[in-house]
């Protein structure tokens, strides 16, 4: 389930929230991730792709492009940039993709491994992680590259630290340089609990 605002994808609907409307769009998705962008546009993993759905007009979905990946999508996270669209899309084997649109959508794959990513509020700056370490990125370029376990990664809303949270601590990062550490016994229990 993914839920922006008013509009809700789960179960190969769209739905209106605010009127109880359901769009069925005649695909089976099984993760979705809402842009930023002024206009609703949702990506959705079917299979091996990714497709994007926008709302021409009201209730009007339709899909307006789709990222062939290959295998299995097990993330996707979208940029909150008012200047252009970026969404990630990491496959089953860790393989980042990220989907860039200025005027052309252009795609990169970054060269490392990874199993979430988070960006910042400046463009293009962002971070990756896994089981072994973190990375921060600068224009698709390693800046700093950090030996830790990342169970969750985030950036601040209007800031630049970077909050990683690991095992019994929590990390932050400014600038690229640590800034704090929290130790903080069984977080996970504390913050995570539903």
């Amino acid at each position: 389930m993914n839920l922006l605002g008013n509009k809700l994808a789960q179960q190969g609907q769209i739905i209106d929230t605010l009127t109880d409307t359901k769009i069925n769009i005649g695909v089976q998705f099984y993760l979705s991730s809402w842009s930023y962008s002024k206009q609703y546009i949702v990506a959705l993993a079917i299979d091996n792709n990714v497709q994007l759905w926008t709302e021409r007009k009201s209730n009007d979905w339709q899909r307006a492009v789709q990222f062939d990946v290959g295998r299995k999508i097990k993330y996707l996270r979208w940029a909150p940039y008012d200047n252009m669209l970026m969404l990630a899309i990491i496959d089953e084997d860790g393989q980042v993709i990220i989907q860039c649109k200025v005027s052309e959508w252009k795609e990169t794959r970054l060269q490392e491994k990874s199993d979430m990513i988070t960006f910042s509020n400046t463009p293009i700056i962002f971070a990756t992680g896994n089981e072994n370490k973190v990375i921060i990125w600068k224009d698709f370029k390693i800046q700093r590259t950090i030996d830790m376990v990342a169970e969750i990664l985030e950036f601040r809303p209007n800031s630049q630290r970077l909050f990683i949270y690991s095992q019994n601590k929590i990390i932050i990062i400014l600038n690229g340089r640590v800034q704090q550490e929290i130790n903080i016994p069984n977080w996970n229990q504390i913050f995570c609990k539903e």
